[in-house]
């Protein structure tokens, strides 16, 4: 049986801010890596995840990408589109590109597509895609 991590189990492991939440949390992923239970996440939960760090508790894109790619360097975790997450985060932490645009680019590239429809000047940041305006 897989259980999902929702984004607030990560953030208060990963903040280490509720005296009893953050323990619990890491007890709860010490068990995953032990394989005692099988955990399972999203793509859009990595990148509420980010907007939380950024937004809320006001980290610097350094911290961010440190963070994040302690999840999804855990193998213990199931984590859907989990190579395209971590090409966005090289995108997101060398150009002064939001996550979502550098998982929106690298989901383009995964799936052999060159352009996209947008008003959005960072997808001019990458060469390989195309930005049209209707």
């Amino acid at each position: 049986m897989r259980h999902f991590v929702d984004s607030n189990v990560f953030l208060r492991f990963l903040l280490k801010d509720h005296p009893v939440q953050s323990p619990a949390c890491f007890a709860m992923f010490e068990r995953a890596e032990k394989g005692l239970i099988k955990l399972l996440t999203t793509d859009i939960i990595l990148l509420e995840i980010e907007w939380v760090l950024r937004s809320v508790a006001k980290l610097d894109k350094y911290n961010i990408v440190d963070k994040l790619q302690h999840i999804l360097l855990f193998d213990a975790i199931e984590i859907t589109n989990r190579n395209i997450l971590n090409s966005a985060l090289i995108i997101y932490q060398n150009k002064n590109i939001d996550l979502v645009d550098a998982y929106q680019i690298c989901w383009l590239q995964n799936n052999n597509i060159s352009s996209i429809y947008t008003y959005d000047n960072d997808f001019d940041k990458v060469k390989s895609i195309k930005r049209l305006e209707p």
